[in-house]
């Protein structure tokens, strides 16, 4: 039988401490972030009328009013829950305590004052700090902006806008191009008036130094209509570019009634603008070289060699290129099998179809699933709209993925679908969508191995090894060192504006004489530290032996 509780207790919990309390009167108490509820949570994920708490002779309920971002009770979602003292609520990402009687509220911090050098060194000293719970939305976030902002597709600003819409927790998100033109604009929902900024106002925000947040006072006075606003501006300027130049500018704003932009929120979309792509104009994708019907080995300087090894290569990729078959390219540590599954989908009948790389030993296991197959719109907390994952985005192509096997295994059984059936389903969703993908795989890894010791499907295996790619280590082709020395050399030169010296015999002799461990990857970064440290026209066998020790 339930039981009533004495003087029942909302208590604001922030971060880990009682921050505030709530008396819990008879009746309903409402939760939401408009003023005219009783409990008010000025925070961007909460809706405006976001809950309601029933308080009767027997029960405390809790109920959802259909929130936007929903209401968690001890980490499960719930529409409708009865209370007990001690259950921990999470109202948005606004964490609650129910409790009986009076908990006393910890004072809350004082912010600092204006021009306090405290305050004027906030950004600053916030980036440098550790993460805390609090901040795993941003961590998360900045992951996923690290995946966006190196994707060659042609709409890869409108998905950064849309992922820093939700990781910034704004209600809009706009693009402007260098020319201070409205390229871009991401909505969390239908806006009625979208605010657009004067050309001088943009023309200001391209001259910040770094991310500035501003408050509806702040820009009412230069614009009228921006008073309903807060405001998060940054300038895509490239590291090291000079303020003043015409960049493009991306701008957060929330309502004015929600929560200001934080320190936090300003350092990553201060990450964001570092990470943002560059050198193409907005709205179109990055141009493709014109690609030969069939390139030969000399043309693409990504594959290398004349010598035996590397002919008996080029001949079976050129057979295995041509068809639809998964390939499983294995390999030392830096031996090229990224090169290698360039050349198969430059050389098949997809190469000007998307070619699109995924490093599964970068991505999180928790993480993995949405990235990969993507994620529909309430999949979970953060998810507020439908999502593609790498697949969808290379239909039509060919997708590499790189380290299979760091692949968790319950993420191993979903690919083994698609590879069976060639469909996908995305995380959250029970719809499955056909999709037209080669797959590559790569590993370094001895996967029988791995198989036995339980961490791989024997049955993906099978299925990844329709056609292996064995590439042989560096010294099984020394043959080929000085024609690969001498193209790091000048290219490494090139970019960096220097001369490029000549390596003598003796030179090249030594190279051809060391191990290589780390392949020709550890070939490229010794040319490299050879060209830097060169003192003259000719780079020596002595100079050689330094740079290898």
């Amino acid at each position: 039988m339930l039981r009533a509780v004495n003087n029942p207790t909302l208590v604001l919990i922030a971060p880990g401490q009682p921050r505030a309390t709530f008396a819990l009167a008879g009746g309903v108490t409402t939760i939401g972030r408009a003023p005219e509820n009783i409990v008010v949570l000025n925070d961007a994920s909460v809706s405006r009328r976001h809950a309601e708490i029933e308080v009767s002779p027997d029960r405390v309920t809790l109920r959802d009013n259909k929130s936007r971002n929903g209401v968690q009770v001890n980490g499960v979602p719930r529409r409708e829950a009865v209370l007990s003292p001690g259950d921990r609520l999470l109202i948005g990402q606004v964490q609650l305590e129910f409790a009986a009687g009076f908990v006393r509220a910890s004072a809350p911090p004082l912010p600092p004052k204006p021009g306090d050098p405290a305050a004027v060194a906030e950004t600053r000293h916030h980036r440098a700090a550790l993460p805390d719970q609090q901040q795993d939305r941003h961590l998360a976030a900045l992951y996923h902006l690290c995946f966006r902002a190196t994707d060659r597709t042609g709409d890869a600003e409108q998905q950064l806008l849309e992922l820093l819409l939700d990781a910034l927790r704004s209600k809009l998100a706009q693009y402007y191009t260098a020319d201070c033109k409205l390229a871009f604009t991401a909505a969390e929902e239908k806006v009625r008036t979208t605010p657009k900024f004067a050309p001088y106002l943009l023309e200001k925000f391209q001259q910040l130094p770094e991310s500035a947040a501003y408050t509806p006072a702040d820009l009412a006075r230069f614009q009228q209509k921006l008073g309903d606003w807060h405001f998060l501006v940054a300038p895509l300027r490239p590291a090291g570019g000079p303020p003043g130049d015409a960049v493009p500018v991306v701008v957060l704003l929330r309502p004015a009634d929600w929560q200001e932009f934080s320190a936090g929120d300003r350092t990553l979309l201060n990450a964001a603008a570092r990470l943002w792509p560059r050198g193409r104009d907005a709205g179109t994708a990055p141009a493709k070289s014109a690609t030969p019907a069939k390139a030969t080995a000399s043309d693409l300087p990504g594959l290398m060699g004349d010598s035996t090894v590397m002919q008996a290569l080029r001949i079976r990729l050129d057979r295995i290129a041509a068809t639809k078959a998964t390939v499983l390219i294995t390999g030392e540590t830096g031996s090229g099998k990224e090169v290698v599954a360039q050349y198969l989908h430059d050389h098949s009948p997809r190469t000007k179809a998307p070619f699109i790389k995924v490093n599964c030993a970068a991505i999180p296991a928790a993480l993995m699933e949405s990235e990969l197959f993507g994620h529909a719109k309430g999949a979970f907390t953060d998810a507020r709209s439908d999502r593609q994952g790498k697949f969808q985005l290379a239909h039509g192509g060919t997708i590499f993925l790189d380290e299979i096997g760091e692949l968790p295994l319950p993420v191993q059984s979903k690919l083994l679908r698609v590879l069976e059936s060639g469909e996908v389903e995305k995380l959250g969703s029970e719809r499955a969508s056909k999709v037209d993908v080669r797959i590559l795989a790569a590993t370094n890894r001895d996967l029988r191995a791995e198989v036995k010791a339980g961490s791989f499907r024997e049955d993906l295996l099978y299925r990844l090894e329709v056609a292996s790619a064995p590439v042989p280590p560096l010294r099984e082709h020394a043959a080929d060192i000085p024609s690969l020395a001498g193209h790091f050399l000048k290219t490494f030169c090139a970019e960096n504006g220097l001369t490029p010296p000549e390596f003598e015999s003796a030179a090249l002799t030594a190279l051809q004489k060391h191990a290589w461990p780390g392949n020709v990857r550890e070939l490229r970064n010794v040319i490299q530290r050879l060209a830097m440290d060169a003192d003259g026209s000719i780079l020596t066998a002595a100079a050689v032996k330094r740079a290898l020790n």
